[in-house]
């Protein structure tokens, strides 16, 4: 990773922890955060750093104190904006974006065959939300679907663009 930073080339650093520790060990989180942080500004002096926040799932809840895949998210997506706040940094709510979708739209799975990682529909939304966040775009006027159902994505573009706040 030092090597990497050695010169001022990246305009943006996603950073996103595994996908339980914001909420298991918020402490080792805030400390990583910071940490990487600060060895980005020391080098990247226009670099914009943008939390990614993680997502609870229909399997992550298991044996938790969560009952729902949303109260589960909610807590998530308190941990990242705390630990922006740290850093002054934006938060891309790819999580939240899952949370509504598992809770709204029943004919969409964002989760892959594990009910833990995304689907390949789960990744096209999460890559919107960053579209969204970091260029400020509308991205209901996509048209490039990666081969995934047109409806389907077209719908997830406009969770995109209703949760990811510009």
């Amino acid at each position: 990773v030092e090597e990497k930073l050695v010169n001022n080339y990246y305009d943006y650093a996603i950073l996103q922890e595994q996908s339980t520790t914001p909420i298991n060990n918020y402490t080792k989180f805030a400390t990583a955060v910071k940490t990487l942080n600060k060895r980005i500004k020391e080098t990247q002096l226009d670099c914009k750093v943008i939390l990614y926040e993680t997502w609870g799932s229909p399997k992550g809840i298991e044996g938790t104190k969560y009952s729902t895949v949303s109260e589960m998210e909610e807590a998530l997506r308190k941990a990242y904006n705390n630990a922006a706040g740290l850093i002054n940094a934006s938060v891309h709510y790819v999580g939240e974006a899952f949370s509504y979708v598992y809770d709204n739209i029943k004919d969409i799975n964002v989760y892959y065959s594990d009910n833990r990682h995304q689907s390949d529909l789960g990744a096209f939304l999460s890559a919107a939300i960053h579209v969204r966040g970091i260029f400020k775009l509308d991205v209901t006027k996509c048209t490039n679907y990666c081969g995934l159902d047109t409806n389907k994505c077209k719908r997830l573009l406009e969770v995109a663009n209703d949760i990811q706040r510009i």
